[in-house]
């Protein structure tokens, strides 16, 4: 039997982090978007543990966490337009497929939330991510108010413009770890702030600009302008996540970004915001 996994890619654009005495109460706080762009997982039952991301073998702590922890061993391949170590919760979404997957295939005695619960630590254990898993498990653009995995952690879903779509750019790739390692206590107590801001004001675009905001403290903005100076004016706002590039633009505008991206020779994904989170077929 192969299953079939889609989950979305997530962008974060604001965050917390919240370490607490055990993996499962440390998490984050903050706010980001889920893509219709999705990671789409294919797993059955094999002789050994594999993971094929976009048809080449990989590995590495967060996923080995997981295989050592299901209690068969399956073959997993793994698609989406996304780079890994670019900023899109790749590595969450990977070990939200394998271990759904795992919980799946191996005939565990748990639920969905449980198989997530295991994600998140892996994420926690390897450093490379916090909030994560929990966001695109529920999907949509969504505000994290509690640390932990679905069960623990908490999420709100925001409204949404229908008009509006994603256009994300990679513009390379940044370790989540040197990433927290630069975070000091100064951008906690902005990203509380903005949390709490943006749950008066439910605004996505609200969220853009708080997001690169808080980003530009972060994250050397120097080529993501250079990048969109010929387009600023068809770009409603935008931020940049480690080196994933988020711009929010109306969908009668997609046309001419992505016209000068394919010009350029700029790679791009175009996405809506997807309400959904992780969807199973059999």
């Amino acid at each position: 039997m192969v299953i079939k996994i889609t989950i979305p890619l997530h962008v974060t654009g604001f965050w917390k982090p919240i370490y607490a005495k055990t993996p499962l109460y440390t998490g984050s706080i903050g706010a980001g978007i889920n893509l219709s762009e999705c990671l789409t997982v294919y797993a059955e039952k094999s002789s050994e543990n594999t993971l094929f991301y976009n048809e080449k073998k990989i590995h590495f702590p967060t996923i080995d966490y997981v295989f050592n922890k299901i209690p068969c061993r399956i073959k997993v391949r793994a698609y989406s337009k996304g780079v890994l170590g670019a900023g899109y919760g790749l590595s969450g979404a990977l070990a939200l497929g394998v271990s759904i997957a795992g919980l799946i295939l191996c005939k565990e005695k748990t639920t969905l939330e449980e198989a997530a619960s295991r994600a998140h630590v892996a994420e926690v254990l390897a450093s490379t991510g916090l909030g994560d898993v929990i966001a695109e498990y529920y999907g949509g653009f969504e505000a994290r108010i509690r640390p932990g995995p679905p069960g623990i952690g908490m999420v709100v879903k925001l409204p949404v413009d229908p008009s509006v779509r994603i256009v994300a750019i990679s513009l390379g790739t940044y370790e989540t770890r040197a990433m927290l390692q630069q975070y000091g206590p100064k951008h906690g107590l902005l990203a509380s702030s903005y949390l709490d801001q943006l749950l008066k004001n439910p605004d996505i675009l609200y969220f853009m600009e708080l997001s690169r905001s808080f980003t530009k403290q972060l994250f050397d903005y120097s080529l993501a302008e250079k990048t969109i100076s010929p387009i600023r004016r068809l770009i409603l706002d935008y931020y940049l996540k480690k080196r994933v590039l988020v711009l929010l633009v109306e969908k009668d505008r997609v046309n001419d970004i992505t016209d000068y991206l394919e010009k350029n020779n700029i790679g791009y994904i175009v996405s809506r915001v997807k309400y959904s989170g992780v969807e199973i077929e059999y």
